[in-house]
């Protein structure tokens, strides 16, 4: 009963197959092409400031169908608001899905539905069309689930699949789940965590029928790949909205989801345990937090064992009462490699970035970057907690790289920062750079426990705090610059150096920096401005000479005293280049803070190698220490000459950067000599104490590496053997 038989395959996002790869990050769906009302204008991937995160969403797969149609009222659906459609929708998956695949079609209408499955192949595209799902509870299957980061069997999320791949929930229709608060219902955790202890596995843990209740999740695809969300609007949630778990390429693409408080714990968008999440342009209401990102619970988190990592945000519209980027608290499986970007936070968010774990719950959130984020907040910008809820056990928690940049507040209701490690594992790098945040309530900061502190151009309530080991880039400020038209000024809080430039109100005042570039080839240059008008300013960007960008807007930031940050690319010569930006109406430009020229390329990021994969002579994979990374450490028998030896891959010959992580719980320095291919390159290279042997530290060096592969052994000279080692990474 296909409504069309052509076999022509499509790309969700009207994109040819051939096309797609390089436009991931630009799908448009048919109907679906507008943000949501509350955003107010597209985010495209392109303009997001780190090139490891435009490399993820270029790698992010999305689906793709045959362009063949199900209508679901050739199924029997009937769209009248009060017929069970549960059948119709199931045949109508079905049918598209024995068919190879397609697009099934929900018409406008109000349908009453049971829990909707997802096959392989089948896009389920509502065009105006309301899902309202039911009360009956017998029309939401027992499915395996989680709760709160546990594994369990429960009903079936509204929409849901389980090892399908390429799949797709678009359209323009809404999700209304109001009609489940009479099944829907329930948080007996405590009786959940009870089945983990004694050791329950995971099919054996069901709900209905058990007398405790838990709540099921909205839209859940589960252990799938190749999943969009794309155009949808969620309704009266009962718990996590959106909730893709053990999923692979993941996007999230101009959805609404629900600000009600009438039930808690909606978060707008939980992904767990996931690789390669997109999720963009969106409107994220909740009544709890709007992106939480989570990677399973205590033990049964540590038994899957998986973490959530490579995620993008970017353009979203954030209107929740808890964090805006959160990561945890159920994170024992690990969060890392988190680049957001560009979002608005609204309502009473309480944090921009929200972290949290504890000694119970363990795990880490690493590598999680944030820039250009603005808007209210509740209590504070970030706020890092390792004893959340006050739980305790043997599971130590790590955290950072953490970083901000770019981004502003108009009101804190605390204080700006709150970020608290812990005694035996500090925060790995607390980074904020560019941030003007207002009406902050306590200005004191509470940084606890923390590493690598950084404090770069960061004003408070239209003072800035002292630097803090700055982070310098190839920064030139616009005070400093040949300027035609225009005056250097002090008065508007939040810029760098020792001032701004405030164009003349004139066609054709300019700025021009004089810029190095160490080599020939394509650049990024940033331009951070303010525009305190309600009108575009726009300016032609030229570099030697020649216009590279013509007319780039650079759009209100509402009050002079917001910064934001405009980026283009453009190539530059090898040595000195000329940068100019030029007013191109009467209004002039906008007030310039600076320019800064960033490589278009970054340096590759580090190879880990873990010890335990690699050749052990003397030694045994242990893991009876907190805080290793992979499955285990090496813990080196007793004696001189016990070695670990990895087989490490070169991209060209050259220098490289050997980083060995390790552990030292003796009070002796426990020495190894490292070679490369045979031939000593470190003798005797110290693994100084590092007080107890679940603290964790690195011993690194500089060598040579042939093109190809190398072998690195580290050896122990002396009988005491060498100290515990995590892991080892190269960087070239």
């Amino acid at each position: 009963m296909a409504d069309g038989m052509s076999r022509r395959r499509v790309v969700v996002g009207g994109l040819t197959l051939a096309g797609a790869a390089a436009l991931l990050g630009r799908t448009a769906l048919a109907g679906a092409a507008d943000p949501p009302a509350a955003v107010s204008a597209l985010v495209e991937a392109d303009e997001l400031p780190w090139p490891e995160a435009r490399a993820i969403v270029a790698a992010t797969a999305l689906p793709t169908f045959p362009s063949v149609t199900f209508n679901v009222l050739s199924y029997g659906a009937v769209g009248n608001g009060s017929t069970d459609n549960t059948a119709a929708f199931r045949r109508a998956v079905d049918a598209c899905n024995a068919a190879g695949g397609g697009t099934v079609v929900v018409p406008s209408g109000t349908y009453v539905t049971g829990a909707i499955y997802l096959k392989s192949n089948v896009n389920l595209r509502l065009d105006g069309a309301t899902l309202r799902f039911s009360g009956t509870a017998s029309n939401f299957p027992t499915v395996l689930t989680r709760y709160e980061g546990i594994e369990c069997m429960n009903r079936s999320p509204m929409i849901y699949a389980r090892g399908e791949r390429n799949i797709a929930l678009t359209g323009t229709g809404t999700l209304d789940a109001a009609d489940t608060s009479s099944w829907n219902k329930g948080s007996d955790r405590t009786w959940l965590e009870s089945l983990v202890a004694a050791g329950v596995p995971p099919e054996v843990r069901i709900v209905p029928g058990s007398g405790h209740e838990l709540r099921s999740s909205f839209i859940e695809p589960y252990n799938c790949d190749t999943v969009l969300i794309q155009g949808i609007s969620v309704r009266n949630s009962m718990f996590w909205q959106l909730h893709p778990t053990l999923c692979k390429n993941v996007t999230v693409d101009r959805v609404s989801t629900d600000p009600s408080t009438a039930h808690s714990n909606t978060d707008g968008c939980d992904p767990e345990c996931c690789d390669h999440i997109v999720i963009k342009n969106s409107d994220l209401g909740a009544h709890d937090d709007n992106i939480a990102i989570k990677s399973g619970r205590d033990a049964d988190g540590r038994r899957v064992n998986v973490p959530c990592q490579n995620i993008v945000v970017f353009g979203c519209r954030m209107n929740g009462n808890w964090g805006a980027i959160t990561c945890g608290s159920e994170l024992t499986g690990g969060i890392r490699n988190v680049y957001a970007y560009n979002c608005t936070l609204v309502g009473v968010t309480k944090f921009a970035l929200y972290v949290k774990s504890n000694t119970l719950r363990g795990g880490f959130a690493e590598n999680i970057n944030l820039d250009s984020f603005s808007g209210v907040l509740d209590r504070s910008v970030a706020f890092v907690t390792s004893t959340y809820n006050s739980q305790t056990g043997s599971f130590v928690p790590w955290f950072g790289p953490l970083a901000i940049t770019n981004s502003s507040c108009t009101h804190a209701g605390r204080k700006a920062f709150d970020v608290s490690g812990l005694s035996n594992s500090h925060i790995r790098g607390f980074v904020v750079r560019d941030g003007n945040f207002s009406d902050v309530i306590d200005t004191s900061n509470v940084l606890n426990f923390v590493d690598d502190l950084s404090f770069t151009n960061v004003w408070i309530n239209g003072a800035r705090i002292p630097d803090v080991n700055p982070m310098l880039a190839n920064r030139y400020e616009a005070e400093r610059a040949t300027i035609s038209q225009g005056a250097v000024e002090t008065a508007h809080a939040g810029y760098s150096g020792t001032g701004f430039v405030n164009y003349a109100n004139l066609t054709g005042s300019y700025v021009q920096w004089t810029v190095n570039a160490a080599a020939a080839g394509t650049a990024t240059l940033a331009l951070r401005y303010g525009n305190g008008t309600t009108t575009d300013r726009p300016m032609d960007i030229s570099v030697n000479g020649t216009v590279v960008a013509s007319g780039v807007s650079f759009p209100s930031t509402g009050v002079w005293t917001n910064w934001t940050v405009k980026r283009i690319t453009a190539a530059l010569n090898a040595g000195t280049n000329t940068v100019r930006a030029t007013a191109t109406t009467v209004n002039g430009g906008p007030n310039v803070d600076f320019l800064e020229i960033a490589s278009a390329t970054s340096p590759p990021p580090a190879v880990r190698y873990q010890a335990e994969d690699a050749t052990i002579s003397q030694g045994t994979v242990a893991t009876n220490h907190l805080g290793y990374t992979g499955t285990g450490f090496v813990d080196y028998t007793n004696v001189t000459g016990s070695y670990v030896e990895f087989t490490v891959t070169a991209a060209a010959a050259g220098p490289a950067t050997l980083t060995f992580r390790h552990a030292n719980g003796t009070t002796a320095n426990r020495p190894m000599d490292i070679t490369v291919d045979g031939a000593l390159v470190a003798d005797e290279l110290a693994f100084n104490p590092t007080g107890n042997w679940d603290t964790w530290a690195d011993a690194t060096i500089t060598t040579p590496l042939t093109a190809g592969a190398n072998t690195v052994r580290a050896t122990a000279t002396t009988a005491n053997g060498g100290p515990n080692l995590d892991y080892l990474e190269v960087r070239q």
